[in-house]
């Protein structure tokens, strides 16, 4: 969920359900689980609602939450304060990925020395001084939802996974200080990282790691 500030005092996350190609937003207060557009209609039928609607995808929120976070706050009181109940609950919710789709998804390997020291890798004084190594995966061919099943190639026989922590970018960067990168951070959730593990290595003396292949195919 996006970063609290001042303006939402009320805790919420956003999320994303089943319902048309890019989901249905909705909002989560507690143990609530609402349609976010049914929230904002009926906040937009107050007398005192402002002059502001909630995007129609949680891409756009995020892209446009400087213009409607107030308006989730105003939602998220209405939710806690039972001024109206939630649609769907408990056994009704059936979550899709949270964006459909983002603009990319990049990932950092090797991100911490425990984990190259379980591949066996050597973790000298240069992996203190080196950028990250980035990698990219297909927003949408590697997108899928809880619960959702996973297709496994045939003849793919060492696939593993890595719980990751997912920083999404709300705003457009470019060359952003350190001092100055939380500042571009909307908020956080988790991704699931799959890998096959014996696709990776070539023996092309040019290309011989496959990222894209052992990602995201």
């Amino acid at each position: 969920g996006p970063n609290m500030d001042d303006t939402a005092s009320i805790p919420y996350k956003l999320a994303n359900l089943e319902g048309g190609p890019t989901g249905r937003p909705a909002i989560v207060v507690g143990e609530k689980v609402c349609d976010l557009a049914e929230c904002d209609r009926t906040i937009a039928r107050s007398e005192s609602s402002r002059d502001v609607r909630v995007p129609t995808t949680t891409r756009e929120i995020i892209e446009q939450y400087d213009t409607c976070r107030l308006r989730l706050g105003e939602i998220a009181a209405g939710l806690d304060g039972a001024r109206f109940t939630p649609g769907l609950q408990g056994g009704d919710v059936r979550f899709c990925p949270p964006i459909l789709y983002p603009w990319n998804i990049v990932a950092v390997a090797v991100n911490y020395r425990a984990h190259g020291e379980e591949m066996e890798r050597q973790m000298d004084e240069g992996y203190r001084k080196d950028p990250p190594y980035l990698f990219t995966k297909s927003p949408k061919a590697c997108l899928i939802g809880t619960g959702d099943t996973l297709i496994v190639p045939e003849g793919r026989e060492k696939i593993d996974w890595e719980l990751e922590l997912a920083a999404i970018i709300g705003k457009r960067a470019t060359r952003v200080s350190v001092e100055e990168a939380l500042d571009y951070v909307w908020g956080y959730g988790l991704i699931l990282d799959m890998s096959d593990r014996a696709m990776r290595e070539r023996s092309n003396v040019f290309f011989n790691v496959d990222w894209f292949n052992a990602k995201s195919r």
